[in-house]
């Protein structure tokens, strides 16, 4: 009589606990299909809104599937990167957050004096290092002096 009670309960146990329900997960196993557990839910892998079903777009990369990132509020699958830095794209561009050279919109400076110590505006609106041969090619009221082609306070 005892083994049939514990076994009547251990069934019983198993019914009740049973697996999450499609939806909820606490690992990818849980989940059906291609669809992964990212923060107890199940996503779909293939779905460029990973974040929910009701598409209503992703608000950062932890709610994204492995391998995607959160970009204007859909999860976009990343690719190698273009760029690391401005300097890395061509003149007008900057390097983006995502690693892709867009043209800059927004311009650093309009004049030399936008710029900090040592650097002038270019015809693109960007400050770069200002080259000189000697210490009168620098501006001497900011006590700038020419140290290896480049003038520095």
């Amino acid at each position: 009589m005892k083994k049939i009670f514990c076994l009547c309960a251990t069934i019983a146990f198993l019914w009740a606990c049973g697996t999450p329900t499609e939806g909820q997960c606490t690992k990818d196993t849980d989940c059906k299909g291609d669809r992964v557990c990212k923060s107890g839910a199940c996503v779909d892998t293939t779905n460029n809104n990973n974040n929910n079903n009701n598409n209503t777009g992703c608000k950062s990369d932890q709610e994204c599937a492995s391998g995607q990132t959160c970009s204007s509020g859909k999860c976009t699958t990343v690719t190698q990167k273009e760029c690391n830095a401005d300097g890395d794209c061509g003149a007008g561009k900057k390097c983006n957050s995502l690693g892709k050279c867009v043209t800059s919109t927004q311009r650093e400076c309009n004049a030399d004096g936008d710029c900090g110590a040592g650097k002038k505006c270019n015809s693109l609106g960007k400050c770069i290092a200002k080259t000189c041969s000697g210490d009168l090619d620098c501006d001497i009221t900011s006590n700038e002096k020419c140290v290896s082609g480049a003038c520095v306070v």
